[in-house]
């Protein structure tokens, strides 16, 4: 990769070291001129309706096959939703839940994959919490919470605060055979690390794009095994998830028989996932493999010099269990960040901790530049 080039998309890295991708990520240049180009035709070339009616068919249809080649799915599986939040509530609400049904959950995640699930608790249905240990989720301690009426366990990916890395091979190998539904919120490692949902045999996979993928707010995808979509019945109807889209008239509902029946809103932001395919075809051109290796070297880097500093880590070494995102502990995390910050290095706190994470667009001297900080703790 051109680390010149691509650090040239970023205006932000000019002034300053950006390590807070598990926050929010900068959008790059071509992201913006896409959107840019896209307002402009929407306004001023052929009037509002046409590119409304003609163009809003055909990008649905691009950014589900740019999902699909994302996580290696059929692009039958996939499609659009705002956030990670509304992609997991859908699910929730899909699943036919009998009062004393259950799901399992974990203390490592973010809310947006725990309060859709503890809104169940109006239908019966029993929230399970699994408890972390050392800022790692361990199988058994999820398996000890099963019975016969598990209906699903949820993970996320790439904990958020911890940096942790679920091993999903493991869990789905586990659950599967006891016709438990497993979902994934995987916004903290789309875009950071190869993400091949089906090798990993997960059911269902939620994410935003506005980090990792690099990609405007209100973007984001949803995964649905395919022999799992008949089996789920959509709490809403819009007209885009009906089998015919141009249905006119006061007819019957009438769902589509892929992912597409799981659409909440008629219309869908179009310019945010102009900007958003652009960005994923630019990920998918510089290669996930190259950026993974990117990632991994800085959150590398930054454990080794950490650990070498008499800090803790919090995030492991081992590359199984990490992804972007690093955890490490100091003293007084408000003042080392304000530190941080008047050197032009953007992170961010979360409990006890430093929480940086790089992307590939970052440096090993941007790196070292954050140790020589934490050097002073």
């Amino acid at each position: 990769m051109d680390l010149n080039s691509i650090r040239n998309e970023f205006p932000i890295l000019s002034h300053s070291t950006y390590l807070d991708n598990a926050g929010i990520a900068p959008i790059p240049c071509r992201t913006i001129n896409a959107l840019k180009e896209f307002l402009y035709m929407y306004n001023y070339d052929d009037g509002i309706l046409k590119p409304f009616m003609e163009f809003m068919p055909n990008l649905l249809n691009e950014i589900r096959d740019e999902f699909a080649l994302l996580i290696s799915v059929k692009v039958q599986e996939v499609l659009p939703v705002s956030t990670s939040s509304e992609g997991i509530n859908i699910i929730a609400n899909a699943i036919d839940w009998k009062p004393g049904d259950n799901v399992i959950i974990n203390d490592l995640e973010f809310p947006s994959n725990y309060y859709p699930w503890i809104n169940l608790k109006r239908m019966g249905v029993v929230v399970r919490v699994a408890k972390s240990q050392d800022g790692r989720l361990k199988l058994n301690d999820i398996a000890s919470l099963i019975d016969k009426h598990t209906r699903v366990i949820t993970a996320t990916h790439v904990a958020y605060m911890t940096g942790y890395r679920m091993d999903l091979k493991a869990l789905s190998n586990f659950a599967r055979p006891l016709n438990i539904i497993t979902v994934v919120d995987a916004t903290q490692s789309l875009g950071a690390i190869d993400l091949n949902v089906k090798s990993e045999g997960i059911d269902v996979v939620a994410a935003s794009g506005f980090k990792w993928l690099l990609s405007p707010i209100g973007t984001g995808l949803l995964y649905i095994r395919e022999n799992l979509i008949e089996n789920l019945k959509p709490k809403y109807a819009s007209w885009m998830s009906q089998s015919d889209m141009n249905a006119k008239g006061l007819s019957d509902i009438n769902f589509a028989c892929d992912a597409r029946k799981f659409m909440l809103s008629g219309n869908f932001d179009m310019a945010a996932y102009v900007g958003m395919m652009t960005s994923l075809r630019w990920i998918s051109e510089l290669g996930i493999d190259n950026i993974e290796k990117h990632v991994s070297s800085f959150t590398h880097k930054l454990i080794d010099g950490a650990v070498s500093l008499g800090l803790f880590s919090k995030t492991s070494n081992d590359n199984k269990e990490r992804a972007g995102i690093v955890a490490i502990c100091v003293k007084n995390p408000d003042k080392t960040l304000s530190r941080l910050k008047k050197n032009g290095i953007h992170g961010v706190t979360r409990l006890d901790a430093i929480r940086l994470s790089p992307h590939f667009f970052n440096t090993q001297e941007e790196i070292e530049r954050v140790l020589n900080v934490l050097e002073r703790e």
